[in-house]
Parts: structure tokens; C-alpha cells; sequence
């Protein structure tokens, strides 16, 4: 108890520190010699830190000695001030494992055993009441116990933290200094467990004799953490901690104990021949060779010589056969130094033993759980809880919970094999609950710093700081006096009036960083026959929850945020895990792309069918949902903007067109495209461009079935467009706007692939612009794609082109999902099938908008469906042409009737088919002077010019829809 009570007034005085080695640099590399007591000398006295190292067991022999024999309290002053010390210094003793005596409730029974008078049989000192002496304890250990042990837990940390550092920079140290670790390491053991059992006989709250607080264990994981630190550091350098004691035994001991072995040999000299064989032994053992790593026990029979000795001179028989004038302190030395052989003995031998005993906290997996849920004491699963949680305090001293339970194996009893199942299935499991817990706080605070990102990026967006500011100088947002504000500008964060408003952040950046720390120090963890690694779970755990964050990104409830919305989320999420990059092996750019990748990869793309399939693709689903708003009512291409917009409702509409609850300028804008294509890769936009070509066929099919049905009347109209009556044809044909509506739907989607080519374009010259080239340069040179229906396996080159935003020459994702439905006799009557729905009622009110350069009811997009068609043909050039002629026919015609001069919505209307035609010339293969040898140009500039001058050709805010009738 000694050594204890030193190592306590070192906390409180100004003498030298015990456990610090630095307190005698100049020693700093000899072996640790401190004697327990300075009065006797060196010799023949304990050595200190070895003492040290058993004061938890000292305290346990006081008072279960003094509750067996409670008689020697009573006939010994010294004895009873000692067992007062002890007993004030706990309240409970732990008996097998989790179990714990409460001493002072069984001082307290053992004290009514005694009668309170003095009698012969009841021999006392006059005045000692002990019943009055355990109540005394029984008050003052609540009161006193806590501060001390909360005391000694401080100083404890703070030199496991300086031999933390100090090993770490000179590891060659631990040898000479090993008896100060390992006294600093039974130290912090003692403190620790001491801790966890006492919280089972806390109350639910302080009183003015006990006082909760003295019992917090807030400080325990970093003491935790520096102890775990302290044992890896030992344990790797266990080599030189042997080579050193080998070393010093077959040396320095061995030529000290020679001289001194002369005295205990005059002193045993009638003990018999075998006491004097045993002491000549023991210098031979010192010095045998040893090998390295030494065996186990190699030193063991030195130790069991010597234990021999001890018997024999602690012998009744002894005391008979000394020599006259033997003296018991002439061997002393010999004692002294033979102990101190022994302790060191065990550091080449058994250093693992003594690691075992002293550099592990399986005791603490007795109170993993929490056996009192009403009043939350504090054990081991609170305590992991709490160093998740400190805000950046004890972050790093979760792994530290790992390595206490991979100590579990130390907890087994030798004579209960039968457990080693249980406990081992128990603390695997409880390994991935805490890791569980560690990768759910990881995910949490990237969480917050995500939408701590978040709220800092919007407030510096242009727009959103010009209103903040606004408001600030208006005064709309000026706090009261001593009030913070609640909005503030960009930037005012970084003054330190502002800084709370970041403290949220600044703290999860703190933790985040303490705890990823100290994963990424943190190597493999061996829990029975299982073995952890805390670094590769939160490293698979960081891409599991980028992928997450993606799909909840891009599939939000099933709605779909715009795309420049998704990449400036992405960019968000790439910040912040950018800070767990720092400590965790991890490369983002390349998980960015992988995660991506997978998100818009499609198995069926590729031939390898619906195998291992778990469902449509991020890529598939945006497809999709581009492919559903080509049906809406409402959707307009602005060719001015390359964009769809929604069309602007007319009042004077005889249809009103219900409004879509989409806003396609969020989606169907070049810009939006480029930032699709960043998301899902050329690869998505080829499963974008193949859907649109999906929808476009069935729409087709729908068109081609139309035409079939007018084969014969399209047919009459081919032969007597120039000089015959083809009015009552046209007026005979069916389904005539049926076939417009498909022609818009098909112009849609060719309208949004042409747009996603250019989009896509533009973002292959960013980000790959040597394969764009390489691209471009053999789309150029390839002849064999002037027509579709090339060799297949160009067919593959021509998606890869596409995917990179280059134009082929034909369409040939379009002709390969035609050219199986298509009839070629029906397919040659297209050309007058357009013609003919010049004449439907779906042209009226084809009101030009000149902000959109294009038909207010979308009508201008069908000649990207004649174009599509035609391109399918066996000639697209001929089909145009024909086009072309029969259309120019039928719209003299009808500007050259009599109706012309009095219908202002016909003169309006045909104005626009004249556009219309000629937009088409510049789009087609034909030649555009096909088109001025069928319509004079000053026809087509004088359309053009009153479509200018007309209300709405002028207007800017967008006109009219147009008055549709089904025809």
C-alpha cells in the first residue's frame, strides 16, 4: 500500500513523478531501480514500481483479510489505520467477474457480531467502538472514494499519454523502462474496473454524502484509447523488451549475484548438500544461451530453484540448523536481488503471461450492457456511445472498444471449456454492433456536414446573397440587441461574431475526423477465430452510402430532381467525402465513377440478358421519364433555345389543354442534357437515345397503319396533285389528324435526341475530347454509312458515335427498329400521306411565335418525324423530293382558291405550312432548290414577312395556343 499511497501524493505534491520517465533525463536509457523506501538503501528493499504494480491486489487482501480475521483489527493499531485506508478507498470488491461484495454493508454485519462492552472474552483496546469505526468508513468512502479515484484516473491518463509519445519517438526505451509501463498499465487497469464496478451500486441521484459526478466516467474512453495505444506499443516491441532483460540477466545480474550468493551460503551451510547444488544452479540458468524469441518457461526452473530457497529459509526447521551469529539481514542483498532476478526473468520468458494479466480489459465486458434502465448507469455500451458522440473530444477511442472485446479470449475460465462458444458468438456479435454503430455515426455526421455544405452553398448562389443582402440593408433581418441574427450573407461566418453559426459543422468536422483517425490507424482486430477490419468496413461502408446518396438523388420518390440540380448535389457529397478521404484509403474521383457507372449500366445493352438482374437501372428510369413528357399536351420545342417549353395558354381557346404538373425547361433544356450526360455517362445517353427510338417506332407503327389504310386515296393524290382534282380525295381520307399527332409525338422525340446529340457533344469535348475526335474523323470517313443499311458491325460503331453527340450519316438506331414492321409499298406513300395533312384541321391556328421560332401548337417539330421517315427509305433523298412536290402542289392550290382572299386564319395558316416547307428544305437530304422549283421564293418571303408583322410573330411574352379540332 505504500507504493500506492506515493504514486497518490505525486498528484498533489511536488515531488518527483514515479511514472514519469522524463522526470531524470539523464537516466533515461538505465534500467528502472527505484527503491520503495529511500531510508534503507537500495539494497534490501521492495522495488517501487513493482509494488506498484500490485496495489489493486493489496487493497483486496486488506480488507478480505480483515473481514476473515476481524480480530486482528482490535489488537493492532497499525493494522486497523491500514484497513481504514483501504476500506475508505472502495465501495465494492469484485469477487468473479461481473459479481461485487459491497464492503461497507458487510463491515457493517460484521460489526454487530462484536458485543459493544469489554469483557474476557471480548479483549479491546479502551475507546475502539468498531461498530462506530465502520459506520465512520461507511460515511466517509461515498464522500471520498469517488474524488480520489477520479484524481488518480486523471493523473493515470496524462502519463499514459506522455509514454504514449515518449515510446512512439524513442521505442528503444521500453527495455530500461519497462517496469514504469507496466506499473502505469496496472495503474490505469486498477482505475478503469474500478470504475465499471462501482456503477452498480450508484443511486439515481446525488445526495449531500455522495456525490454522482465524482463517479462520471467522461474521461474513460481517452483513458481506454491511451491504454490500448500503450499495449500495441509494447507488444510490437516485445523483442527489444526481451533482448534486454536476456541480456541484463546473463550479465549484470549474473556477475552481482555471484558475490553476494557467499553470504546466503555461510547462512544455509547446514541446510544439506541439495540447498547448496540449488544456489550453485542459479547463476549457470542466468547464463544459459537462450534462444530468439525464448521459449516459453526457459527461465522457469531458475524461478522454481529460488522458490525452493524461499521455503527453506522461511522453514521452522531453518531456525535450528542457522549457524551461531547468523544474522538474517547479512542476506538481505541476496534476497534483493534474487527477487528482482525473478521479476526480470519473466520479462523473456512470460512476457506474454504478464501482458495477459496487465495490458487487457476483459473484465469490462462483464458490464457491456445496461442492467439499469432506469437510472442509465453509465457501462461499457454507454461509455462507446459517449466517445461516438463527444463532438470531437473522444472520437478516436471507439476502436479502443474493439480491442477490449478482442481481449474476451483472456475471460475464459479453465475450467469451463463449455462457455467458449458462447462467449465467442456474444462478442462477434457485439463486434459488428459497435461497428454498426461507428459507420451509422459516420453516416450521420456526413449527413450534417452535407447539409451544412448545402446551406453554405445557396447562401453564396448570386441571387440568393443579392436578396440576403437586400434584406440586411432593408433591415428586414436585423436581430435584436444581444441577439444573433438568423439570416446572415455569405461570409459572415468567418467572423468570430458569426462563427456559432457553423458550430454545428465545425463539430461534426471535429468528431468525423477523431473518429475516422482512428479507423485508418486501426489494423486488423482478431475476436476469437474471427478477424475484423475496421477500415475496410468504413471504407465499404463509404461507397455504400455515396451509392445511396446517389440513388436517393436521382430517384427521389420516384421523381427526379433536374439534372443540374443532381450534379450540384453530387458536387456537395464530393466535398464532404473528400474529408473522410483524408483519413481513409479511399479514391472519390474513381468510387464517384464506379457508383455512376453502375447506376446507369444496363445488362441488356450488352447481351447479357436479364442474369443477375435486380431491377432497372438510375439510367433506365430517366429514360423513362424523358420518354413520358414527349406526351404531354403541352410541351412546345423552341428552336431558338434548343429547348422544350410549355405552351402558353390562350384565353380565347376553344380547347383548353390541361397544364402539365412537369417543368420541361427543368429537364428538356440543352443545358440540363449536358448535366444528364455528366451524371449517367455516354453510355446512359444511349439508353435515353434507344428508348426515344422505342417510342418513336410505336408511333410510327401507329402512322404506317394510318397510311395503309389510305394506301389507295394517297395513291390517287400521287397521280393527280399537278393537274387534277385531288380535293375529294383528300376530303375522303381518314385519320388524317391521327397521323398529325403521331407526326408530333415522333417530332418530339427526334427533337429531344437532336438535342441530347448536341448536349452530349458539347460535354464529350469537355470531358473526352480525343475520342470525340477520333470519332468525328471516322464518321467522316466511313462511306459505307451514307445509308442505313451498312454492315452490321458498323451498326455498333454508329451507337458508340451517337453516344459521343457525333451525327452518322443515317439514322441507324431508328432503321433497325423500323425495318422489321416496315412494308415498303406502304412506306412509299408517306410522302403524300405529309402532304395531304396540310389539309387537317390540326393547321389551324398555327399561330408563329417568333420567340421560339416555331407553331404555337408544336407543329413545327413534325418535320423532324417526315425527316426520320424518310431517312428509313430506300431513298431519303427521293422521298423528299417527293414530299416537296406534292406538298408545294396542294398549297398553291389552296392559295390560288377563292376562300384565300376572304379567310384570314387560311392566309395565316398556309403562311405557316410555307415556313414549314421551307424549314423542311434546309432539314432534308434534298437539294433546296427542289423546293424553288415547285414554289417561287418571293411566295416563301412574303409568308415569312406577314408572319412577322402579324400580332403574335411580334410578340415576345409567348402566344396563343392554337384553337385544335380532332379531324
Amino acid at each position: 500500500m505504500e507504493a500506492a499511497f506515493a504514486a497518490e501524493a505525486s498528484i498533489h505534491t511536488s515531488s518527483k513523478n514515479m511514472l514519469d520517465p522524463l522526470a531524470e533525463v539523464a537516466t533515461l536509457a538505465l534500467p528502472t531501480l527505484a527503491p520503495l523506501s529511500k531510508n534503507t538503501g537500495q539494497n534490501g528493499s521492495r522495488l517501487y514500481h513493482t509494488e506498484l504494480v500490485y496495489v489493486d491486489e493489496y487493497l483486496q487482501w486488506i480488507i478480505f483479510g480483515g473481514l476473515v480475521c476481524p480480530q486482528l483489527l482490535l489488537k493492532s493499531p497499525r493494522v486497523l489505520e491500514i484497513f481504514k485506508t483501504a476500506a475508505s478507498d472502495c465501495l465494492v470488491l469484485p469477487i468473479y467477474r461481473d459479481l461485487v461484495l459491497n464492503v461497507h454493508e458487510k463491515l457493517k454485519t460484521l460489526a454487530t457480531w462484536f458485543p459493544k462492552k469489554v469483557s474476557k472474552q471480548y479483549q479491546a483496546p479502551k475507546g475502539l467502538k468498531l461498530d462506530k469505526i465502520m459506520d465512520a468508513l461507511g460515511k466517509e468512502a461515498p464522500q471520498t472514494c469517488g474524488k480520489k479515484h477520479k484524481e488518480r484516473l486523471s493523473y493515470v491518463t496524462g502519463e499514459l499519454e506522455k509514454l504514449t509519445f515518449l515510446l512512439q519517438t524513442i521505442p528503444g526505451i521500453v527495455g530500461p523502462k519497462f517496469p514504469v509501463v507496466l506499473a502505469t498499465l496496472a495503474m490505469a487497469q486498477s482505475e478503469v474496473l474500478w470504475l465499471f464496478r462501482h456503477q452498480s451500486i450508484l443511486p439515481a441521484k446525488s445526495s449531500k454524502t455522495f456525490d454522482i459526478d465524482d463517479f462520471s466516467m467522461l474521461e474513460l474512453p481517452d483513458t481506454i484509447r491511451l491504454y490500448s495505444q500503450l499495449v500495441e506499443i509494447v507488444r510490437s516491441h516485445a523483442s527489444v523488451v526481451q533482448d534486454y532483460y536476456r541480456e541484463y540477466l546473463s550479465t549484470t545480474h549474473a556477475s552481482m549475484l555471484e558475490p553476494e550468493l557467499v553470504s546466503l551460503r555461510t547462512y544455509l551451510q547446514n541446510s544439506g548438500p541439495k540447498v547448496g547444488q540449488i544456489l550453485d544452479s542459479l547463476t549457470t540458468h542466468m547464463q544459459a544461451d537462450v534462444t530468439s524469441p525464448p521459449a516459453p518457461d526457459t527461465f522457469e526452473a531458475l524461478r522454481l530453484n529460488w522458490l525452493r530457497i524461499e521455503s527453506v529459509l522461511t522453514g521452522e526447521f531453518t531456525a535450528t540448523t542457522l549457524p551461531a551469529g547468523a544474522d538474517m539481514r547479512s542476506i538481505a542483498p541476496s534476497i534483493a536481488r534474487m527477487q528482482l532476478i525473478v521479476e526480470h526473468s519473466r520479462f523473456v520468458d512470460n512476457l506474454d503471461a504478464t501482458l495477459e494479466r496487465y495490458g487487457q480489459l476483459s473484465d469490462c465486458w462483464w458490464f457491456r450492457d445496461d442492467r439499469d434502465p432506469a437510472n442509465k448507469r453509465w457501462f461499457f455500451k454507454e461509455v462507446f456511445q459517449h466517445a461516438l458522440s463527444s463532438g470531437g473530444t473522444n472520437g478516436r477511442a471507439c476502436i479502443s472498444f474493439l480491442h477490449v472485446i478482442s481481449c474476451n479470449v483472456c475471460a475464459l475460465h479453465e475450467y469451463s471449456p463449455e462457455e467458449h462458444v458462447t462467449l465467442r458468438e456474444e462478442s462477434a456479435q457485439k463486434v459488428d454492433e459497435l461497428l454498426t454503430a461507428i459507420v451509422d455515426t459516420v453516416g450521420d455526421l456526413l449527413t450534417t456536414i452535407l447539409e451544412q455544405t448545402k446551406m453554405l452553398s445557396l447562401k453564396a448562389d448570386p441571387m440568393e446573397a443579392a436578396k440576403l443582402l437586400q434584406r440586411s440593408q432593408a433591415g428586414a433581418s436585423r436581430p435584436k440587441k444581444g441577439a444573433e441574427s438568423a439570416e446572415s450573407i455569405a461570409g459572415s461566418e468567418s467572423f468570430p461574431r458569426s462563427r456559432s453559426s457553423i458550430g454545428t459543422m465545425v463539430q461534426a468536422e471535429a468528431n468525423l475526423a477523431e473518429i475516422l483517425c482512428a479507423v485508418n490507424k486501426s489494423g486488423t482486430i482478431p475476436v476469437f477465430n474471427f478477424t475484423y477490419a475496421p477500415r475496410e468496413y468504413v471504407r465499404l461502408f463509404l461507397i455504400k452510402y455515396f451509392r445511396d446518396f446517389v440513388n436517393r438523388t436521382v430517384r427521389a420518390g420516384g421523381q427526379f430532381d433536374r439534372p443540374s440540380t443532381v450534379v450540384r448535389k453530387l458536387s456537395y457529397c464530393c466535398s464532404t467525402l473528400q474529408k473522410a478521404a483524408t483519413y481513409v484509403e479511399l479514391d472519390i474521383a474513381y468510387m464517384f465513377r464506379q457508383v455512376l457507372f453502375e447506376a446507369s449500366f444496363e445488362q441488356g445493352s450488352f447481351g447479357f440478358g436479364d442474369a443477375g438482374a435486380t431491377g432497372a437501372s438510375a439510367a433506365t428510369e430517366i429514360a423513362q421519364f424523358y420518354v413520358s413528357m414527349m406526351d404531354a399536351e403541352d410541351l412546345v420545342y423552341s428552336v431558338m433555345n434548343d429547348a422544350f417549353v410549355k405552351r402558353a395558354q390562350s384565353v380565347s381557346s376553344s380547347r383548353r389543354v390541361e397544364p402539365s404538373a412537369t417543368e420541361f425547361e427543368n429537364y428538356l433544356d440543352r443545358h440540363e442534357v449536358h448535366k444528364l450526360s455528366d451524371i449517367v455517362g455516354l453510355h446512359g445517353i444511349r439508353i435515353l437515345d434507344e428508348s426515344l427510338v422505342q417510342y418513336s417506332s410505336a408511333h410510327i407503327e401507329t402512322m404506317q397503319g394510318v397510311v395503309r389504310k389510305n394506301k389507295d386515296k394517297l395513291m390517287a393524290l400521287r397521280n393527280t396533285v399537278v393537274d387534277g382534282d385531288w380535293e375529294p380525295v383528300v376530303a375522303s381520307m381518314e385519320d388524317l389528324g391521327q397521323l398529325v399527332e403521331g407526326a408530333v409525338r415522333v417530332g418530339n422525340a427526334c427533337a429531344c435526341r437532336d438535342m441530347v446529340s448536341r448536349a452530349t457533344n458539347d460535354a464529350a469535348q469537355t470531358h473526352i475530347p480525343f475520342v470525340l475526335e477520333c470519332a468525328q474523323a471516322a464518321s467522316r470517313t466511313t462511306s459505307l454509312m451514307a445509308t442505313p443499311r451498312a454492315p452490321p458491325e458498323l451498326h455498333a460503331v454508329s451507337k458508340i458515335w451517337r453516344a459521343c453527340g457525333v451525327q452518322s450519316c443515317g439514322d441507324v438506331p431508328l432503321w433497325n427498329v423500323v425495318q422489321p414492321m416496315q412494308d415498303e409499298s406502304v412506306w412509299a406513300m408517306f410522302p403524300a400521306a405529309f402532304a395531304a395533312t396540310f389539309t387537317s384541321n390540326k393547321w389551324r391556328g398555327a399561330q408563329y411565335i417568333s420567340e421560339i421560332d416555331g407553331f404555337a401548337n408544336n407543329a413545327h417539330v413534325m418535320l423532324y418525324a417526315m425527316n426520320a421517315v424518310f431517312s428509313c427509305s430506300p431513298s431519303a433523298v427521293a422521298a423528299s423530293e417527293e414530299f416537296l412536290r406534292i406538298s408545294a402542289s396542294v398549297l398553291l392550290k389552296l392559295r390560288l382558291s377563292d376562300s384565300y382572299q376572304q379567310d384570314k386564319d387560311m392566309q395565316g395558316r398556309l403562311n405557316a405550312q410555307f415556313v414549314f416547307l421551307e424549314d423542311f428544305a434546309k432539314l432534308s437530304p434534298a437539294d433546296r432548290s427542289v423546293l424553288e422549283q415547285f414554289v417561287p421564293y418571293s411566295v416563301i418571303h412574303a409568308a415569312r414577312m406577314d408572319l412577322a408583322r402579324s400580332p403574335l410573330g411580334a410578340s415576345t411574352g409567348g402566344g396563343g395556343a392554337a384553337a385544335e379540332d380532332d379531324g
